[in-house]
């Protein structure tokens, strides 16, 4: 199986539906879930994405339950080099 480190742009035009990227990042989020590909963000990148989620909602209930949902939809790679290639 391939595996994908998605970006944190990524991540967050897909949760926030931020046109015109949401599209692209939908498609990837889409294959993962269909099991094409393992989708790998680094430990460093949940807390990334958990703060920029704070910073566009205020502190709302989608930033509080994104780090659930990635442990649902993707792997955390612990930076281990091996573990991302």
């Amino acid at each position: 199986m391939k595996r994908v480190l998605i970006d944190t742009n990524v991540c967050i035009d897909f949760i926030l539906k931020r046109m015109p990227n949401f599209v692209d990042a939908k498609i990837v989020f889409e294959e993962i879930a269909k099991g094409s590909a393992q989708g790998l963000i680094t430990a460093s990148m949940v807390t990334d994405i958990f703060y920029l989620l704070q910073k566009a909602n205020g502190k709302g209930k989608m930033s509080f339950r994104f780090p659930t949902s990635v442990r649902a939809t993707l792997a955390v790679a612990m930076n281990d080099m091996d573990r991302l290639l």
